[in-house]
């Protein structure tokens, strides 16, 4: 799917969801991980690996993992669902999508692992490259939407 594949109220639409889902997973799926300094210890950097993929979403209705957040997220730009002003979009076959899904996947293993008391220090790892992967990909998908590229 092509920008110029959108009438102009789909595509104002389809660039609002878009700045939703990387304010609300790209931001956040990394955040404690971006403030950690160089020097940061093993348990600072669990818990900072933790708290982004376990508490990727805080409010006052509680708390939602990244992988929770994107399959509330994700239905809209895979066609399933219409975006929020009632236009569709599909974009499965996005490189920026696919990236994040492969990314979300990775994330599950790695916060089931955490929710099982059974996150070692690879797993540790995996989940924080996972995040920046996810991260980097709402951001490139937003500015290439934007830029009027798909």
């Amino acid at each position: 799917m092509n920008p110029e594949d959108l009438d102009p109220e789909t595509h104002a639409d389809l660039l609002a969801y878009l700045a939703r889902v990387k304010h609300d997973l790209g931001r956040y799926v990394a955040l404690q991980q971006r403030w950690l300094p160089a020097e940061a210890t093993a348990a600072e950097r669990r818990a900072a690996v933790e708290a982004d993929l376990l508490q990727t979403r805080r409010g006052p209705e509680g708390t939602l993992d990244a992988a929770s957040l994107w399959a509330a997220l994700r239905a809209p730009l895979l066609g399933l669902a219409p975006l929020p002003g009632g236009g569709r979009v599909d974009l499965a076959r996005d490189p920026d999508v696919e990236r994040i899904e492969a990314g979300i996947t990775e994330i599950q293993g790695v916060v089931q692992a955490f929710r099982e008391g059974e996150a070692d220090g690879e797993a540790v790892e995996r989940g924080a490259a996972a995040a920046r992967v996810v991260s980097e990909a709402c951001r490139g998908l937003v500015r290439r939407w934007r830029s009027g590229r798909s």
